[in-house]
């Protein structure tokens, strides 16, 4: 239906990170929303990701400001699009009945799906250290299945990295860490980002250096 291609892993690994499914049948809905920071993922959300979308799937995504809230969403009406992404395994709902990422996209362009997830996803640290900043790359999930097969795609690239489990009250919390700067230029040269708000915060760091 659509071509398997390194950008629709990037999207798909947006997806993966900010995104939701909803389809319901009797309603005839079909809806894919992205969501983030209205400020901090504006340039994401309300500029990159429609012209990604659009290339891709041919359809012009709407953008929207929840009243009282500080999000931006965009969202995607497209029976079509919607029916392609739950061929690729991407569920209706609840992300965390997600146990692999789709295989095709995992194998092929391992460095754009990542670069997706991370994108939406993860947060790039700064940790000041006497006169210098260590960097850290961070993702948290919900769903101990995304970081077993974020480990598994770092490890075959050959990037370092560390696992965490964080009990919160009743929520468990899973953590895939890149932290240094030996680790953290390997992912820079190897994956690298796309959000404008993460490159901001990795030109300070070289700045500092």
């Amino acid at each position: 239906m659509y071509a398997l291609t390194p950008l629709l892993a990037y999207e798909v690994g947006v997806h993966l990170g900010d995104g939701n499914l909803t389809f319901r049948k009797d309603w005839n809905l079909y809806r894919i929303t992205y969501a983030g920071h209205s400020k901090d993922d504006f340039e994401l959300y309300g500029k990159i990701m429609p012209k990604i979308i659009e290339k891709l799937y041919q359809v012009k995504p709407r953008i929207y400001f929840p009243k009282n809230e500080r999000t931006i969403l965009l969202v995607v009406n497209s029976k079509k699009v919607c029916k392609f992404k739950m061929e690729l395994g991407l569920p209706s709902g609840n992300k965390n009945q997600i146990k692999k990422f789709p295989k095709q996209l995992k194998e092929k362009y391992p460095t754009n799906l990542l670069r997706g997830i991370a994108d939406a996803d993860f947060t790039f640290y700064l940790r000041k250290k006497r006169n210098t900043f260590i960097p850290k790359i961070i993702g948290s999930f919900s769903n101990s299945y995304f970081i077993k097969e974020i480990s598994e795609m770092l490890s075959i690239l050959g990037i370092g990295h560390t696992t965490r489990i964080q009990e919160r009250n009743k929520y468990t919390e899973y953590r895939i860490i890149v932290e240094g700067k030996t680790r953290v230029n390997e992912w820079l040269e190897i994956i690298s980002f796309n959000n404008p708000k993460h490159l901001k915060k990795v030109k300070r760091w070289k700045e500092f250096r």
